[in-house]
């Protein structure tokens, strides 16, 4: 009963620490590198290489959000139009509304 409840409070973050395990352990040698880069001082080469990897993994989320975030009128009118689309032809698919967006020049993915 112990381990089952250890399991089901665990459960959440058993993803996450999956990804932190396959990180540290892709990044080793290079923490290796840094380290002997660094008169093998330790604490130096990790925070050398938590900013790095800071860096790597946030920078593409800023990118990401802003570009959201800078195109949000752009977003919300096209979402807009789909839906206007949609309810005035109940029938179309998803692929009609497509072309008919491509008709007016507005690229839309699959």
């Amino acid at each position: 009963m112990l381990i089952v409840s250890v399991f089901w409070v665990v459960q959440p973050f058993l993803v996450a620490a999956t990804w932190a395990l396959m990180i540290a352990v892709a990044t080793w040698p290079l923490l290796i590198q840094v380290q002997g880069l660094s008169r093998g001082r330790r604490s130096p080469a990790v925070a050398v290489m938590t900013l790095a990897l800071l860096l790597v993994l946030l920078l593409p989320f800023y990118f990401g959000i802003s570009a959201v975030v800078e195109h949000t009128d752009e977003i919300t009118s096209r979402a807009a139009l789909i839906r206007e689309m949609a309810a005035h032809n109940p029938r179309w698919g998803a692929e009609r509304v497509r072309g008919e967006l491509l008709k007016l020049g507005i690229r839309v993915c699959k």
